[in-house]
């Protein structure tokens, strides 16, 4: 397999530029993540910033429907927050992007457990329980 070769700086420790030819690539000064490439988490903030600012008038109903859902019961999923929005949202990241900002607020907080969504198209996947955050 022939890699191109490119130059970074290490966006961790701005060592001089490295060569460096795969996505494994890491810093030779410092050892940290891959030269060049956002973190996980930096692509994740990028991401949810993305989703709130394309679908604002969405974003606050979903974070109604999470405000409401915290007032009313003691712990609730994402299904529950589901079951109050008018349409399906217009993208799929938009209500992990909004549970996410409302988690950074401090308006809610993981119950310490999880559930299976009842929604056909999640297919039994693992959801958090959230509680208001006290």
């Amino acid at each position: 397999m022939n890699l191109q070769m490119s130059l970074f700086s290490c966006p961790a420790c701005d060592a001089e530029p490295t060569k460096v030819g795969g996505w494994r690539d890491v810093c030779e000064v410092c050892h940290g993540r891959p030269v060049g490439r956002p973190s996980g988490k930096e692509l994740k903030q990028k991401g949810i910033a993305k989703v709130v600012q394309r679908f604002p008038a969405y974003v606050e109903e979903v974070r109604n429907a999470i405000r409401f859902a915290a007032d009313t019961r003691e712990q609730f999923t994402a299904d529950d927050v589901r079951a109050r929005l008018t349409t399906e949202p217009p993208s799929p990241n938009l209500i992990g992007a909004t549970f996410s900002a409302v988690v950074k607020a401090g308006e809610i907080e993981l119950a310490g457990g999880f559930t299976r969504s009842t929604r056909p198209a999640a297919h039994g996947r693992l959801l958090p329980i959230w509680r208001k955050a006290k």
